[in-house]
């Protein structure tokens, strides 16, 4: 039952949306040649900069943080989840039902007070992103510097709740228990990485030249907006779980 139901866990991933919707083509549709600018400058004007942060330093931890990311300065700051949390015990008995098999609630616990920072916009739990009340679009392009602004006619998508994977230690023990977040995510930035094994994460290619990673669009209320593309997911030891991306940040017009 335990090697089971860890196999689905690596297999299907950290987070499972709340509702779904369906699968649309909008990565598909081609960004605008032409189009708008919002920031004071465009893109194409401003030098390319690097992140790089661990979201994991040893596996099954890290869990229960939040590396938060301000682009306009290049700052990581690494807080704990206050969202509610619940456990759940999968077991043959259980009234409900998820990805991995029947369970029942044993606990839950209410949100905290917020303690995110004054100033973000992206923000990781391990590989899963939530944005700051931002939309995101996955583009096939691969050039960060021959862009001039955000696309037109492209479908933008908004966070969605999720439950997250928050607490792992209960996972092998009898019968077995999870914990998990009550949070957020951003379903198109998410597919910045796909998993394909017993855990084997992977960075997405893009279509149009698969030796790169696509270019993903993030704007936000403020009418500023960045360009990223994820870079590696793993330090130069292969052991700590590494987010590295290369991106520009357009600052809203004055």
């Amino acid at each position: 039952m335990k090697s089971k139901l860890f196999a689905a866990i690596l297999c299907l991933g950290m987070f499972m949306l709340v509702s779904c919707g369906d699968d649309d083509d909008s990565n598909n549709k081609k960004p605008d040649p032409n189009p708008g600018t919002e920031g004071n400058v465009t893109p194409d004007k401003l030098p390319v900069k690097t992140c790089k942060f661990v979201v994991q330093g040893r596996k099954f931890e890290g869990y229960d943080k939040w590396v938060y990311v301000n682009l306009e300065t290049g700052e990581t700051e690494t807080k704990d989840d206050v969202n509610a949390k619940q456990w759940r015990q999968y077991g043959p008995d259980g009234t409900e039902t998820d990805g991995f098999g029947k369970y029942n609630v044993i606990k839950e616990t209410p949100a905290g007070e917020p303690n995110a920072p004054a100033k973000w916009h992206l923000a990781f739990h391990i590989y899963e992103p939530m944005t700051n009340g931002g939309e995101v679009f996955m583009s096939d392009l691969t050039d960060l510097n021959s862009i001039k602004g955000l696309p037109e006619n492209v479908t933008w998508v908004a966070d969605k709740k999720v439950w997250l994977i928050g607490d792992m230690t209960g996972m092998m023990t009898t019968p077995t228990t999870i914990g998990y977040i009550a949070g957020w995510a951003n379903p198109e930035m998410y597919k910045w990485h796909y998993k394909k094994g017993m855990g084997e994460y992977f960075i997405t290619m893009s279509k149009s030249d698969p030796s790169k990673a696509p270019v993903f669009f993030m704007k936000f209320k403020d009418g500023s907006y960045a360009l990223i593309q994820y870079k590696s997911m793993l330090d130069e030891t292969g052991k700590k779980k590494e987010i590295t991306f290369d991106y520009k940040f357009v600052k809203a017009k004055k």
